[in-house]
């Protein structure tokens, strides 16, 4: 890999892209080794690539949904094309796959839902029929498995958070409260269930769902997301903390598994405007459903985007926030934030990007090529300037 360096930062990011172009202040070049990007305070150098058949790689990968690493850089992959997870070397080599479709013991029927823990065991939920399955962070073995929930939950489990002694950290939707209520009125609850399969923590946090329409008859209710609308997001960090918000606003919230608040980071910034155009596709999709929605769309389609669509959080619990884009941009604004609410660094990357997960000196994230909207995995490692 070649490194451009200016005056004051180096910042290298390999991609697959088109040549040399100037938007705004990142500049793209292409070398023999792939792409340079320059952007603001971060160097990202690619250190390995799965799935680019370009390159030779024999597995392709379907859509990637999930990314994550352990603690000596193993890769684990969830993808839409296979009912288990991947794992690769910290250099890219395909170690083992482990799971099928089915529903016998290491096996799933949905492509699950996984997490990493302090000791590299690896977690894998199927959210149906909720059953978390452990597997051997040296062997990828099965070692034991067990239902989350049970079968009169009010509100059953429907994603896996993170694992701590205590238990685990789980989030579940409640139902419609009011069927005569076009908005929202369902929510999202995060809990910690023992062990033991006791709830010990009912309730450290709660949001509502993605901004819906809900068009209601005496009989029917139909639901269709509203475009740009707010949307809620947890994440649960290493450390033991849970961080959520709903984002209208960088406005994070920090909890402890007891629902203690331990933290709230705030960062200002400037709203972009929809424009003429997108306000004009959306009320058109609405107009085109079955019944029309565009009566609604039209009340409840916001003038604003929402703040941010993603963020993360890494080891040294900074927070990697995905900003909102304008119409039509072909790179996103990353802001690296500190518990304090300061952002220590920033930077510009593709639109195709998006980093998964972060840990050590790593970012892992999926890649999708703009020509051909191939998935792939990429590792890159990373400076903070």
């Amino acid at each position: 890999m070649v490194n451009w360096k200016t005056n004051s930062i180096s910042v290298v990011v390999a991609c697959a892209f088109a040549p040399f172009f100037l938007i705004f202040s990142v500049v793209l070049i292409s070398t023999a080794n792939g792409m340079l990007m320059q952007g603001q305070g971060v160097t990202l150098t690619e250190a390995s690539r799965i799935g680019d058949e370009a390159a030779g790689d024999t597995m392709l990968l379907g859509g990637v949904i999930q990314v994550s690493a352990d603690s000596e850089g193993k890769v684990y992959i969830v993808e839409s094309s296979f009912s288990g997870i991947h794992v690769f070397s910290a250099v890219g080599d395909h170690i083992t796959s482990i799971g099928r479709s089915g529903a016998g013991p290491g096996e799933f029927q949905n492509p699950p839902q996984i997490y990493v823990g302090r000791n590299d065991t690896l977690y894998a939920f199927d959210f149906w029929p909720r059953r978390l399955s452990v597997f051997s962070p040296e062997s990828h073995k099965l070692e034991y498995s067990l239902s989350l929930g049970s079968s009169n939950d009010a509100c059953p489990p429907t994603l896996l958070l993170g694992v701590e002694p205590e238990g685990y950290v789980l989030i579940c939707s409640e139902s419609v409260a009011s069927p005569s209520e076009a908005h929202v009125t369902r929510y999202h609850r995060v809990y910690v269930q023992n062990r033991a399969g006791r709830v010990v923590s009912e309730s450290i946090a709660v949001l509502p769902v993605r901004e819906e329409l809900i068009h209601t008859t005496h009989d029917t209710m139909q639901f269709h997301s509203l475009r740009f609308g707010r949307s809620p997001h947890f994440v649960y960090a290493l450390g033991g903390s849970l961080y959520y918000a709903w984002n209208d606003a960088i406005s994070i919230q920090v909890v402890g598994l007891d629902g203690t608040l331990q933290d709230a980071i705030k960062v200002s910034h400037e709203p972009v405007q929809l424009t003429r155009k997108e306000r004009d596709d959306a009320l058109a999709y609405y107009s085109a459903l079955n019944p029309p929605f565009d009566n609604l769309g039209r009340a409840r389609l916001p003038a604003t985007k929402p703040a941010f669509s993603y963020f993360l959080v890494d080891d040294l619990d900074r927070l990697w926030v995905s900003l909102s884009t304008r119409e039509d941009a072909s790179e996103t604004e990353w802001l690296i934030v500190d518990q304090q609410g300061q952002v220590i660094a920033s930077t510009m990357l593709s639109s195709q990007m998006r980093p998964m997960r972060i840990r050590g000196n790593r970012v892992y994230g999926r890649l999708i090529d703009s020509d051909t909207r191939v998935h792939m995995v990429v590792v890159w490692d990373m400076a903070i300037h």
